[in-house]
């Protein structure tokens, strides 16, 4: 997956700014062959553990729920396929795809569909872009470790429009505190703190992001690396003293 949280070259910031600018609405709707009014995304590989089948139930909660985003809001997936020579794997890929389908029959209209389904890598400095663009990002992993899509979103967001719903099983949670924290087994609150961040006032989506932008500016990889070491030698140092 995309990793933000390296050192990135002069050339590939540029590269990153440059796609910012280029692409457009209009870029992304052919792009993705979509029409919105409302974006909403996610970056994840095809692995239950990032919770897309509980999205899913999410996205479909949320349109019935709020049916006045039915034509208005598209939620696209960029959801590159992870181990299908596994057969649990395949099984997944193939409940979520039924999932897709069934949600976008229930709700399709004559030109709109609410959710596009892109299983195929997309270079990173796209996705910068099209996190800019996104009304909000839908982070539902059940089990993660860190989730960096999570940080690159706040990072690449435009900060007065996005706004981030956040797992609390993520490790990124413990950071991203002003981000919407969601239980993602719990559809309905789920739900509506997806309605939450579309109707959230631009003056508090900026508080929120300014302020999660300063913390992940302080928790850098830098930063990381010298906790990790240090806990790593407390930990080795304790050992010794109980083995003497």
């Amino acid at each position: 997956m995309h990793r933000l949280f390296r050192v990135l070259g002069k050339d590939e910031i540029q590269d990153i700014m440059h796609t910012q600018k280029r692409i457009t609405k209009n870029t992304i709707q052919k792009d993705f062959g979509i029409t919105y009014q409302y974006l909403c995304l996610g970056v994840d590989r095809v692995d239950y553990t990032k919770g897309l089948v509980e999205r899913l139930k999410i996205i479909d909660r949320f349109l019935e729920k709020y049916p006045r985003y039915q034509g208005k809001f598209t939620y696209v997936s960029i959801a590159p396929l992870s181990r299908q020579k596994i057969p649990t794997y395949k099984l997944f890929y193939r409940e979520v795809l039924d999932m897709i389908e069934k949600i976008n029959w229930k709700y399709s209209q004559e030109d709109w569909m609410p959710i596009s389904f892109i299983n195929k890598t997309i270079p990173r400095e796209k996705i910068f872009a099209y996190c800019a663009k996104a009304d909000a990002c839908l982070v539902t992993s059940l089990d993660d470790g860190m989730n960096l899509v999570a940080k690159e979103y706040v990072i690449a967001c435009n900060p007065k429009k996005g706004m981030l719903i956040l797992s609390k099983f993520t490790g990124a949670a413990k950071d991203l505190t002003q981000a919407l924290l969601i239980n993602p087994y719990d559809v309905d609150e789920s739900a509506d703190a997806l309605h939450e961040a579309l109707t959230m006032k631009s003056h508090e989506k900026f508080q929120r992001n300014m302020i999660m932008r300063g913390i992940l500016k302080e928790q850098n990889i830098y930063k990381w690396a010298i906790k990790f070491i240090k806990n790593t030698l407390a930990s080795n140092k304790e050992d010794e003293q109980i083995i003497t």
